[in-house]
């Protein structure tokens, strides 16, 4: 641990040396991947995202020591064939203890509206989740999408462009209502106190708590005012997503779920805005649901020339009454100790210096969570994170 503490120190203050220096600032390169292209344009690409986390957290009057980690390595691999039609990628993680398969899929673009993607990958549950973790200005996800995702799953998707950039954009897929991680779309074990496996760890795999069952993703996105290149025009953009789980299992997974977003930039300034529902089965009558939780998240970000974005986030969970009468009916009848959550909610701000273009950043946040149950919580954290990504 002191290794790595050593190493994160002596890389960030040699690196913001070098990005505040002349030369550096003329050749700070953009993010990118080793690549390899043919005269046809077929191409392989092989990419690194590394992030080393230094925290302290307050839970109450508990105080915990500085801890240092590396928060995630995760190599990966794809390649282009067929005039860039056809494409194929994986990503792996590996963390101390830890060996996991995130993505591996294959697309084809069978025309200029529509491709097909088929494999493990992020559902299309909300743009905001569907971006990469590395492009995230504050240091990682928000704590409601533990409940809402959207997760990595089995499943096949059409699409009209993963990034959906153009005026219209969709995402239509049909997933194995299976999670692949425990990390995020995990409301229903969570409020009930229920197993979260995690299938997708190599070195202590875990069967899934559910069984296989069809889950429909939508995705659609609409972009009115589509600005330009420069930065100085104004973007906004609306999107809707929503899931239905047909087999889904009291206590284990969410039934349906649904988001709409808004968002807008203008000359550095980006505002986010995520609304969600989330609707759960009852434990205690079977074929009954109600709507379980509610979330909402606000996000605004000012990126100021040439290497400092400011960020500012806002979240909350609420748990309906139906729910919380459900859960707490379940814990009592299995003899669990877990509390039962009424609401959650957590306010961040951070700023991310970009010390030698986007391949190598350092972030600083910190994060007030507030969690009621019988009693509210309170926790208090502050993070320091570099990251390097080529």
């Amino acid at each position: 641990m002191e290794i790595l503490e050593t190493t994160t120190a002596v890389c960030a203050a040699v690196a913001m040396a070098l990005a505040w220096s002349g030369d550096a600032q003329a050749q700070r390169p953009e993010a990118g991947p080793f690549e390899i292209e043919d005269e046809r344009g077929n191409d392989v690409r092989l990419g690194l995202l590394m992030q080393a986390t230094t925290g302290w957290e307050r839970q109450g009057d508990e105080v915990s020591d500085v801890s240092s980690r590396w928060r995630r390595v995760r190599p990966k691999l794809s390649a282009r064939m067929f005039e860039r039609r056809l494409k194929m990628a994986t990503q792996w993680s590996f963390t101390p203890g830890s060996v996991e398969l995130l993505d591996a899929f294959v697309e084809l673009e069978v025309a200029p509206w529509a491709t097909l993607r088929a494999g493990q990958y992020k559902i299309p549950l909300t743009r905001y989740r569907m971006a990469p973790v590395a492009d995230l200005t504050l240091i990682d996800w928000p704590r409601l999408t533990k409940y809402f995702g959207g997760e990595r799953q089995l499943g096949v998707t059409a699409h009209s462009g993963w990034k959906g950039d153009g005026t219209w954009g969709y995402h239509v897929g049909v997933f194995t209502g299976v999670n692949a991680r425990a990390a995020h779309g995990v409301a229903a074990p969570l409020l009930y106190d229920r197993a979260r496996p995690n299938p997708s760890d190599l070195l202590a795999p875990a069967a899934p708590a559910a069984s296989e069952q069809p889950e429909v993703v939508a995705h659609v996105s609409w972009s009115p005012l589509g600005g330009g290149e420069t930065g100085g025009d104004l973007r906004l953009r609306l999107d809707a997503s929503a899931a239905l789980d047909f087999g889904a299992r009291a206590g284990e997974d969410t039934r349906g779920r649904a988001a709409l977003e808004a968002s807008a930039e203008l000359a550095g300034f980006t505002l986010t805005s995520v609304g969600y529902v989330a609707v759960l089965e009852r434990t205690a009558s079977a074929g009954r649901h109600d709507v379980g939780l509610v979330g909402a998240l606000g996000e605004f970000s000012f990126h100021w020339e040439p290497i400092t974005t400011l960020a500012l986030r806002a979240t909350m969970v609420e748990i309906s009454d139906a729910t919380r009468a459900d859960v707490e009916s379940d814990l009592t009848s299995r003899g669990s100790a877990a509390g039962v959550l009424r609401s959650e909610r957590a306010y961040a701000a951070g700023i991310k210096l970009d010390l030698w273009g986007e391949a190598l950043q350092l972030g600083l946040d910190a994060e007030l969570v507030e969690r009621q149950l019988a009693e509210l919580e309170r926790g208090l954290g502050a993070r320091a994170q570099l990251q390097a990504r080529f």
